[in-house]
């Protein structure tokens, strides 16, 4: 899914209200390629991923990075706030922002962090949760309006959430270290998975490669090659639903040797072939 469905060219920050009385037309589990906020900002939801579900009540929020598939379902009397943001304006408004705060700047820039055991998401519990609410809605009011310089206070009212947020991650963390180490390799893996070794990447933050690898699998439950397929996939996934690129040039861009090996694992991970899943997608 792409971000032109909710946003006018050059415009890089929108939001969706998410209810069953006003339900988003995304069938269910699905990839983007934008970051999706997620805010309960009344009721509870349910969060499921490929691997697990999470509720979340109101106040408590989800960022989703690009590529992921998920679903959020909306329980009775419930409102969700989704925005939807550019890659691109993340990279703008962090770049100084989360300077000394890895874990939060690496996930946002870098696409993910695994400080929560996982590699797809950012949950993160209300700090204040009127204030917050009120920031939530002045974001929504000024990209309803699109007053004169409205991207500019929208966004930096969502830096306000972040700052806090990331405030809150820091402080709960017990190893700080160990996490911006850990987000910076990660960081790195999700840049550039399509090429990314195992022996390159421990040359490159100091590590043998059997260290490094003991290293991952510790902090977070998988293995090198098992998180580079993870990234490739996904992306994989994601290009098959959202582009009209060939298979075999899909299997370049995501770092497979071969078309038929490309297609082989696919299968194997989503039970069809790459242009099965296009033509059932699109048949929907």
């Amino acid at each position: 899914m792409r971000a032109d469905i909710f946003l006018s060219p050059g415009q890089n920050l929108g939001y969706v209200f998410h209810s069953l009385e006003n339900p988003l037309e995304i069938g269910p589990l699905h990839a983007h390629d934008y970051f999706e906020l997620s805010y309960v900002y009344y009721g509870s939801a349910a969060h499921h991923l490929s691997h697990s579900t999470e509720r979340l009540e109101a106040g408590e929020s989800v960022m989703v990075r690009p590529y992921v598939r998920h679903e959020m379902r909306i329980e009775p009397g419930s409102c969700v706030i989704n925005l939807v943001i550019r890659p691109q304006l993340l990279s703008r408004m962090l770049s100084t922002a989360f300077a000394e705060t890895g874990e939060v700047a690496n996930y946002l820039s870098g696409y993910f962090s695994a400080i929560a055991g996982t590699s797809d998401r950012l949950l993160f519990a209300p700090v204040n949760l009127e204030e917050q609410r009120q920031v939530m809605e002045q974001i929504v009011e000024e990209i309803e309006r699109k007053e004169l310089g409205y991207e500019a206070k929208a966004s930096a009212l969502l830096l306000t959430l972040l700052v806090d947020w990331a405030r809150q991650t820091s402080r709960a963390s017990d190893e700080p270290e160990q996490v911006r180490l850990l987000t910076a390799i990660i960081g790195h893996i999700a840049d550039n998975f399509a090429a990314v070794s195992l022996n390159s990447l421990a040359r490159r933050f100091g590590f043998s490669a059997s260290h490094l690898s003991r290293f991952l699998k510790q902090h977070t439950g998988k293995g090198f090659a098992k998180i580079v397929l993870d990234y490739k996939l996904d992306h994989a996934l994601a290009m098959v639903e959202t582009s009209d690129l060939l298979v075999s040039q899909i299997a370049k861009h995501v770092g497979f040797g071969s078309a038929s090996h490309f297609t082989q694992v696919f299968r194997g991970r989503f039970g069809m072939t790459p242009s099965a899943c296009r033509a059932k997608i699109r048949q929907s």
